[in-house]
């Protein structure tokens, strides 16, 4: 893969091996567009000189055929010609030099005078049916033969595209490789630095956004416990105790938050720098076992249901934090995002061609909207995996999420090359499948 100084070094006007720094004249262009226009002019040029080789040659033969005078003279007799051979006529009328030339009445001692302007007409007028013909031939060949080497030529730029369109938006880290050094290696230059300058950018801002993070931990555990011992203690008015209350809530939401962040950028460097080694087994069942677990006392709280239907004998090979991320990022949602007294489905079960399909599905509350957007089939379900976004509740306060547990989801999800499906099976309820591919799960006690 190309380094992006050395494609534009290589297409630079001057080289380290002319330390006069003057551009050299080269007879073989090195830039596409004078590659392509040496092509076609020499194509051109040597087309133009075949159909003027073939139009000499042609005219040529023509003149020496029609440059004669003919005399008719008495049957029998013969007279020198301009040429120096001489013209026969024969006895049944017919006068011809080397070839015959034409027959009819002769009348004895009559001499006849066949010029060349007489037969100049209809010679100029095949001349040039017979040029425009073969001109247009040629012209044919040359758009031809002109297009398979622009395509040939123009397959580098195709080459670029394709390489440009595979590139994954995620994954910046990726490099196209064009070899050579004309405009089109350039351009591969030219795109390679800007991937890697928005490279640099996204990493200095996920460096940042992980930094601002843990630094932001200790002032909100601060606040948190400089609020929480007094009002245990009951130290503060029965007036401010509610306001004392909600700055507590506030504080606790914010450290969901920056954990939140935490986890999204942690994802998010391992998307791009995964390591060489190949993910542990780990098996998915005992991971949702485990959310739900760390989630049991909240569910036992608002007096959910759970009903699982869980296979323990698939193993995904994926790391198990990142996995761990998951399973309780999606059980959190499902009860955070739940109705008092509702319930929540776990299925883990193996699908058909050698995958694993983890489906939570849980009741919401049921809003009625006018909106086709925000309607019940579905078209607003890929908002929800945005940052932040936490559909209908993004416009209100004091509502619980942070609009990141579908986001970190995804992440993980593209991680492990899993297909991630959001839908809402009736009105109140909604579901979320993870499928892994068989390339990273194994089926097995």
């Amino acid at each position: 893969m190309n380094h992006p100084s050395s494609l534009t070094n290589a297409s630079s006007p001057s080289s380290p091996s002319d330390p006069s720094g003057k551009r050299r004249f080269h007879l073989r262009p090195r830039t596409f567009r004078g590659k392509l226009a040496l092509a076609i002019g020499l194509l051109v040029a040597v087309f133009l000189g075949i159909a003027l080789a073939l139009q000499t040659m042609l005219f040529g033969r023509i003149y020496d055929r029609s440059s004669y005078r003919l005399y008719q003279v008495a049957s029998g007799g013969t007279l020198p010609t301009p040429d120096g051979g001489e013209l026969y006529v024969s006895s049944t009328g017919c006068y011809y030099t080397d070839h015959t030339v034409g027959c009819g009445p002769m009348t004895p001692g009559s001499i006849m005078e066949i010029s060349d302007s007489d037969m100049r007409g209809p010679l100029m007028q095949g001349a040039m049916w017979f040029s425009l013909t073969l001109f247009a031939g040629f012209a044919v060949l040359a758009m031809v033969a002109a297009w398979f080497i622009s395509r040939r030529l123009a397959g580098r730029i195709s080459s670029l595209g394709a390489q440009m369109r595979r590139l994954d938006p995620a994954a910046t880290g990726e490099r196209v490789s064009i070899a050579g050094s004309d405009e089109v290696a350039s351009l591969a230059g030219d795109v390679n630095a800007m991937l890697a300058r928005i490279e640099q950018a996204a990493a200095t801002q996920r460096q940042f956004i992980a930094n601002a993070s843990h630094e932001l931990r200790t002032p909100i555990a601060v606040i948190g416990t400089s609020l929480d011992a007094p009002l245990a203690q009951g130290r503060f008015a029965a007036d401010v105790e509610p306001a004392v209350r909600r700055a507590l809530e506030a504080d606790r939401n914010a450290a969901d938050l920056v954990e939140g962040l935490l986890a999204l950028s942690r994802v998010q460097s391992m998307a791009l720098h995964p390591g060489e080694e190949r993910p542990p087994e780990t098996s998915l069942g005992q991971a949702v076992e485990h959310a739900l677990d760390a989630s049991w006392d909240v569910i036992d709280e608002r007096g959910i249901d759970v009903r699982c239907d869980i296979d323990p004998a698939p193993a995904v090979r994926a790391d198990p934090t990142m996995l761990a991320l998951l399973t309780g990022n999606l059980i959190r949602n499902a009860v955070v995002h739940n109705v008092d007294r509702g319930d929540i489905e776990v299925d883990v079960r193996s699908i058909d061609g050698g995958g694993v399909e983890l489906s939570v599905t849980n009741s919401t509350e049921a809003e009625e909207s006018t909106d086709p957007a925000e309607s019940a089939d579905g078209c607003d379900l890929d908002d929800l995996l945005i940052p932040f976004h936490r559909g209908r509740a993004s416009r209100l306060e004091n509502r619980p999420g942070n609009g990141l547990g579908l986001s970190i989801v995804r992440e993980i999800a593209d991680l492990y090359h899993a297909e991630l499906r959001l839908a809402r099976p009736e009105p109140g309820r909604f579901g979320v499948s993870v499928r892994f591919c068989n390339n990273h799960v194994r089926i097995g006690a």
